[in-house]
């Protein structure tokens, strides 16, 4: 390479990383008003990328000696990374697992986004056959990739259904389906879908024992422009007013389209009294063909009372999601 165009590209590289260096500082602060914009909200998913930039330009600093020069840009860049790894670590601070004690089920879930034009079939039914889940959820499914499900053997496992390929949601399940309904958004049931994803979720029940568990499946749309953000909130407020219909032990599970970090997500824990499943425990899911960008927002929200004994993530299946197992203890009598 010519030493003008090495200097050069030198220079934009350079410039490149100065540029992430300062984005990731503002994003840091700008992450916590989610409430008053959906574009701050989106600034607020990768505090995980946030925290190692700036981990490296706080190393940089104090090897070119900032802290001399430019104390300010020191402190601040501190405390940035604090912040960020403040927020990552309330999220996924090694926990034990809790150890089943008394009466109780174990009920294990599989959460899939298949991705629609993902056509490796057959992965997704041996994902499906190994992790021997009582309960799945397979989303963004197609009539194409309907029709190569199912007929398989591994369908029929699963003698309780619940379909709406209109918004790609299927849900699998090994005990029978109680009081069962599809919640549709306006759009839907007028006929004017405005979004892939926004065909409404599944509200459904199983009886483990004497207890009767309230599930929700769903998948919200992406809240990256203001009609979206604004179909997202619905998502919010129609679950919200499902509460009068829920019982004492609840699961929301799906691809929920936020991090842990977002104003959404936040809002999902507060509004139906939930905690995360998979807390304490970092699995991030999307998206598999850029690790660079890799976030956790497939997600399992249970009431106060039920535990996880057991979660992981994959193995890759062609999507561009990795897949979430997990095994949840609901405390019960059997019958």
């Amino acid at each position: 390479m010519p030493e003008p165009m090495r200097i050069k590209a030198k220079r934009l590289f350079w410039a490149f990383l100065k540029l992430t260096f300062v984005v990731s500082l503002i994003f840091t602060f700008t992450g916590f008003f989610g409430q008053f914009s959906h574009w701050l909200d989106l600034t607020s998913h990768f505090r995980v990328q946030y925290a190692l930039i700036l981990l490296f330009g706080l190393i940089w600093q104090f090897r070119n000696r900032t802290i001399s020069h430019k104390p300010g840009l020191l402190l601040i860049t501190a405390l940035a990374l604090v912040i960020n790894g403040w927020q990552v670590w309330q999220y996924a601070s090694p926990q034990p697992y809790y150890q089943p004690k008394g009466p109780g089920h174990a009920l294990k879930l599989l959460q899939v986004n298949v991705f629609v034009y993902n056509k490796r079939y057959q992965a997704v039914e041996a994902m499906i056959r190994q992790a021997g889940a009582d309960v799945v959820s397979l989303q963004e499914i197609n009539a194409r990739w309907y029709q190569h499900l199912k007929d398989s053997p591994v369908f029929k496992q699963y003698p309780y259904h619940l379909l709406h390929l209109e918004a790609g949601n299927v849900l699998l399940s090994r005990f029978p389906l109680l009081n069962s309904n599809l919640v549709h958004f306006p759009e839907d049931t007028m006929g004017k879908v405005l979004y892939r994803n926004e065909g409404g979720y599944f509200l459904t029940h199983i009886q483990l024992g004497n207890n009767t568990v309230s599930l929700i499946n769903l998948h919200p749309p992406v809240p990256f422009n203001p009609r979206h953000a604004a179909s997202y909130q619905r998502y919010l407020n129609l679950l919200v007013a499902e509460k009068a219909n829920l019982t004492p032990s609840v699961i929301v599970f799906g691809d929920l389209n936020t991090t842990p970090w977002s104003h959404y997500y936040r809002e999902y824990l507060r509004a139906l009294g939930l905690k995360d499943a998979k807390a304490h425990h970092y699995m991030p899911t999307w998206p598999v063909y850029i690790p660079c960008f890799f976030i956790p927002i497939d997600h399992v929200l249970v009431s106060r009372n039920i535990q996880t004994v057991r979660q992981s993530v994959g193995p890759f299946n062609g999507s561009d999601h990795l897949p979430v197992e997990i095994t949840l203890w609901i405390p019960g009598n059997s019958r």
